[in-house]
C-alpha cells in the first residue's frame, strides 16, 4: 500500500495537520437540536427543556430525547447521519448473506460495531 493511501486510511487526528481540518468541520456542523427543530421533529421549547435536563443528567442530548420518547430512534439516526454527512441505511429490511458475514472476523465486527452487507 502506498504511503499516501495508508495515510488516508488513518484517522484524521492521527494524520499530521489533520486535526485542524477536522476541528474546522466539526465547528461548522449544525447542532443536533437545531436540526431537529428545523425538521419539525421537536419544538423549540421542548429542545430547551431537554438540553437542560440532558446536561443535568450528564447524558448526550440524543440519548435523552430517545429515552424520553421525544424522538424516535429512527428519526434520531436519520438526523445524526445527516449531521455527520453520512448515508442512512435502514438495515431492518436488509438480509445479510452468509458469504458476506464470513468476509470479516467476528472479533472485528464486535470491536468496531460494524456489519458488512451487500
Amino acid at each position: 500500500m502506498a504511503d499516501s493511501t495508508a495515510k488516508k486510511l488513518e484517522s484524521p487526528s492521527a494524520q499530521a495537520g489533520g486535526t485542524a481540518a477536522v476541528s474546522s468541520k466539526v465547528a461548522n456542523r449544525k447542532k443536533l437540536g437545531e436540526m431537529l427543530v428545523e425538521k419539525q421533529l421537536l419544538r423549540a421549547g421542548e429542545l430547551s427543556a431537554a438540553v437542560k435536563r440532558a446536561e443535568h443528567d450528564k447524558i448526550p442530548l440524543g440519548t435523552y430525547l430517545v429515552s424520553e420518547g421525544l424522538i424516535s430512534d429512527v428519526d434520531m439516526a436519520r438526523v445524526l447521519a445527516e449531521q455527520l454527512e453520512m448515508e442512512y441505511e435502514d438495515l431492518s429490511r436488509k438480509v445479510v448473506s452468509a458469504d458476506v458475514l464470513k468476509s470479516m472476523r467476528p472479533d472485528v465486527i464486535r470491536e468496531y460495531s460494524i456489519l458488512p452487507f451487500a
